[in-house]
């Protein structure tokens, strides 16, 4: 398999998905809410202390503590709207809205529905000179100040997925005073820098990824995996349940994340992979590749000479996880290529206040699940709704 083939498949950790008839367009956000039951929603665009303007959507409920979701690496808002009104997160939105809660969903800087600077036009250059460590620093602290103005309250809910759960930890690391505003956060397969990644096709993406991003450095490419109708097309022509290819489609996303195949996750798979793209720029894939090669939570490594004018030294710092003081409940699962037992009981000793670690009781859920599965209603979504009633008492 090609290099590109390989890195553009890590995508997929944060697919999502909107099911409909036709399936002849990819929906945005506030139609897939809409297309939930939801009436009473709205779009904010909150500036940052830099100067970029991010997009969070909110389903208004009536007081209480608001939720705060987040998405995964390369995906958007829309990753919590793949499956059905069954079996996706309504159920879990009706509980929080009719218990009073506001639910608000976080979109970072570079994606889809966050391309947007009070000056830098999206397709300069230097708009994109930003890595996870803009995200840590600007977008998390500004989304979770506005969403405490908004909604009137001090303290939130939080819920991340995947590498989220890794720019949360490394937010409240960095800025301890965020502690204050955390009631709990919930962490979906935390994708962390130690992480114990069993999937040989992303151990080539991570040994490889390097040479990629310097020949896009040299084609003046500056985002990776945007969302655009060349890509969906190719998902659909390769992925779709017609296709020739569906089994190597589906073989290569079991690799390497862990997917369900025996459930309905492999359902409208070319659709789902659709989702996984929602763009990101080079920098944040480097700032990834950089921690798992090193196994270190630590700033985006500048070089030699830009680390000591940047940082004060010659090595990126660390992000210090014992300050993360607010409670955590992790989620982890036996098919994850990604996150296994291991990566949770480390993280568990780093994190001094993890309340509850909940082992999914089903062998063949996997990384991509927690986007893919209905199973995922009950096997998560409901533990952290009996656990969110726990803390609100």
């Amino acid at each position: 398999m090609e290099l590109r083939s390989v890195l553009s498949v890590i995508t997929l950790a944060c697919a999502s998905v909107a099911v409909n008839a036709k399936k002849s367009k990819i929906l945005g956000t506030e139609d897939l809410i809409e297309n939930h039951g939801h009436r009473h929603f709205s779009r904010h665009t909150i500036p940052t202390d830099d100067r970029y303007l991010i997009d969070m959507f909110r389903i208004k409920g009536h007081g209480g503590p608001p939720f705060l979701l987040l998405h995964a690496l390369m995906g958007a808002s829309d990753q919590w709207f793949l499956r059905d009104r069954q079996h996706d997160l309504r159920n879990y939105y009706n509980f929080q809205i009719n218990s009073g809660y506001d639910v608000w969903l976080g979109d970072f800087r570079g994606n889809i529905y966050s391309r947007k600077h009070e000056s830098l036009n999206v397709s300069s250059a230097e708009y994109w000179k930003f890595s996870i460590d803009e995200w840590i620093y600007y977008d998390l602290p500004a989304m979770i100040d506005y969403v405490c103005k908004e909604s009137g309250y001090d303290k939130i809910y939080i819920v991340t997925y995947s590498l989220s759960s890794a720019v949360f930890f490394s937010t409240v690391a960095l800025r301890p005073e965020y502690n204050e505003k955390v009631i709990v956060s919930y962490h979906l397969a935390p994708f962390v820098a130690f992480s114990n990644v069993k999937s040989v096709l992303l151990r080539l993406g991570i040994q490889f990824g390097p040479q990629y991003l310097t020949v896009a450095r040299g084609l003046n490419i500056h985002e990776l995996f945007p969302r655009n109708e060349r890509e969906v097309e190719m998902y659909s022509s390769l992925c779709s349940k017609n296709s020739t290819f569906l089994k190597s489609c589906t073989a290569i996303v079991s690799d390497f994340f862990g997917l369900d195949t025996s459930g309905n996750s492999t359902k409208d798979l070319d659709f789902k992979l659709a989702y996984s793209r929602a763009g990101v720029s080079l920098n944040s894939i480097d700032h990834l590749l950089q921690m798992l090669r090193t196994k270190k939570m630590q700033h985006y490594d500048l070089g030699f000479f830009r680390n000591w004018k940047t940082y004060g030294q010659y090595r990126p710092p660390e992000y210090d996880l014992r300050k993360v003081t607010s409670p955590s409940v992790l989620f982890h699962s036996y098919n994850d290529r990604i996150v296994d037992k291991r990566t949770i009981d480390k993280l568990a000793v780093l994190l001094p206040n993890v309340h509850q670690t909940f082992n999914i009781k089903d062998r063949h859920f996997g990384h991509v699940d927690y986007a893919f599965n209905k199973k995922a209603k009950h096997l998560v979504f409901d533990n952290i709704i009996e656990n969110a009633k726990q803390f609100r008492s």
